[in-house]
């Protein structure tokens, strides 16, 4: 009686058939694994954008018109404002872009006098922001292009963009919005 069994042929055979398989599916599996990499990176970056433009978008809106100069300061890494608080009072903000860091800043003044000192509330709302831009625009649509803005330009101000890349890796994404303060139509 003979005793069946795998020759050796046989057996490379079907380890080389095994392996090209496992090879493929391997392949296949790391694809996966980095689309999800990006889809979730995109998730989060949108997020995080989506909550900064709005606290940027609310802040911005609310611009107080009736002082001699209700926009401060403005450049096209920074923009500081006096805007009304809901129970009518004037508090002063800023957002200021530090491209060392990547990171866009939110200020809020204490004691109201436009200094912004350590004791002030200040706090990080984008981070791995790469390139950050405001720019300004008149009621004509056209871009005051100075930087910092003069007085007279700041006045002209009627409506402001916000554009920025936020990045990790190779992976970026652009987020761009303007802003009508109501105040300054």
């Amino acid at each position: 009686m003979r005793k069946k069994a795998f020759t050796f042929i046989e057996l490379v055979i079907v380890l080389t058939i095994v392996g090209i398989f496992s090879g493929a599916f391997s392949w296949f599996l790391i694809k996966v694994m980095d689309v999800w990499k990006f889809t979730s990176f995109r998730s989060e970056i949108v997020n995080e954008a989506r909550i900064s433009f709005i606290q940027m978008t609310r802040q911005i809106r609310q611009i107080k018109k009736d002082l001699p100069s209700a926009i401060e300061d403005a450049g096209s890494d920074r923009l500081q404002f006096v805007r009304l608080d809901s129970g009518g009072n004037d508090v002063r903000l800023r957002y200021r872009y530090a491209p060392l860091t990547e990171e866009l800043f939110y200020e809020i003044d204490s004691n109201d006098d436009g200094s912004f000192d350590v004791s002030d509330t200040s706090e990080i709302l984008v981070s791995r922001a790469a390139p950050f831009t405001f720019r300004y625009y008149d009621s004509f649509g056209g871009q005051i292009v100075s930087d910092p803005l003069s007085a007279d330009e700041r006045e002209g101000v009627c409506y402001i963009e916000v554009q920025f890349d936020v990045n990790e890796g190779d992976q970026s994404y652009t987020l761009k919005t303007r802003v009508f303060p109501r105040n300054l139509k």
